[in-house]
């Protein structure tokens, strides 16, 4: 009888910011990942490519949240770079200082 393969668990978040499966050591209680967009999103717990648990994770803002997307992670403006005088919007300087 050949001996039996160690379970493989892996975290998996289908969104913009978290698409690839996360292997997790399975003698630990607590896993963390960066969510890098506000969202609501279903993160779920996989063994051997089977779900086995689903978590619910809501990713809020305060208030607008302006960025750049840039292949995996996106770049972020401060709120005081867009918010101006009750407007959203950003100006040429404050782009190519960015970028």
């Amino acid at each position: 009888m050949r001996p039996r393969q160690p379970l493989g668990l892996h975290i998996y978040s289908p969104n913009l910011g978290y698409q690839e499966k996360t292997l997790v050591d399975k003698n630990k209680h607590d896993h963390s990942a960066i969510y890098y967009y506000p969202g609501y999103f279903r993160a779920k717990l996989l063994i051997d490519s089977q779900v086995v648990k689903t978590h619910d994770v809501q990713i809020a803002t305060d208030g607008w949240l302006c960025l750049i997307e840039n292949g995996d992670r996106p770049l972020y403006f401060d709120r005081s770079d867009f918010e101006k005088q009750g407007l959203i919007e950003i100006d040429e300087s404050t782009l190519k200082n960015i970028i």
